[in-house]
């Protein structure tokens, strides 16, 4: 929302029946657009690098897996098992690694979201739209693929 905004709302709300003039707090108005806008950006920044953080995590939590599974892997490659009887077992497993988190991250945001509505009561009037519950659930299992597949790469099939 910014200055040209406003006033068409201005002029759109004039010309209703019974307003004979429009008065409001312009400097207000403009202070608290510039905070929201400060605001969205803070909140951009947290999200790129909590994102960021949760890549580090998966990429570490894979990386620990397979220095676990190395002999196991080993073994594998000695009794002759394709290259993607190997990787397939551990993206899986890391996907649905990321599914479960999604699951776990999707109930923590309904509890908090009930929790704040006992105290705001706008709160219990909003519910979330449907595609940003679906993106909270698909992140994760995204996020763990992504970085699966970029760890699994490095595994081959020379012994």
């Amino acid at each position: 929302m910014d200055k040209d905004s406003i006033e068409i709302i201005k002029r759109q709300i004039s010309t209703f029946s019974g307003i004979d003039e429009i008065l409001f707090e312009h400097e207000i108005l403009e202070k608290l657009i510039s905070t929201l806008k400060n605001l969205q950006r803070y909140i951009f920044i947290i999200t790129a690098v909590l994102i960021l953080i949760s890549v580090y995590i998966t990429y570490s939590t894979i990386k620990l897996v397979i220095s676990l599974k190395h002999e196991e892997l080993e073994t594998m490659k000695l009794v002759g098992a394709k290259l993607s009887t190997i990787k397939f077992p551990l993206l899986i497993n890391e996907i649905m690694t990321g599914f479960l988190a999604g699951i776990i991250s999707f109930g923590v945001i309904k509890v908090f979201l009930s929790f704040l509505g006992k105290y705001s009561p706008l709160l219990n009037e909003y519910h979330p739209p449907i595609e940003y519950l679906l993106m909270v659930l698909l992140i994760g299992p995204i996020i763990s693929f992504f970085v699966s597949a970029f760890v699994l790469r490095k595994i081959t099939l020379k012994i």
